[in-house]
């Protein structure tokens, strides 16, 4: 496997990771703003479901992705 390639899957884990996290506290902090699940509903479900599309494109792109050398 490329090393680009596990660079990939380990930035799409910490990406993946950091949303979970998100979810279990209730709060995620996207771009020095943070969300509250109850006091912000929309801001802190579309930042979660920013953060796991994000890391679901980086896997995309490890598996699928060519390498050009």
């Amino acid at each position: 496997m490329h090393p680009y390639r596990i660079i990939l899957l380990l930035l799409a884990a910490l990406v993946i990771g950091f949303g979970y996290y998100g979810m279990q506290k209730g709060t995620i902090n996207i771009k020095g703003i943070t969300y509250d699940r109850d006091m912000q509903p929309f801001g802190f479900w579309a930042s979660v479901l920013i953060m796991f599309g994000f890391g679901i494109m980086l896997i995309y792109f490890a598996i699928f992705g060519k390498i050009t050398q």
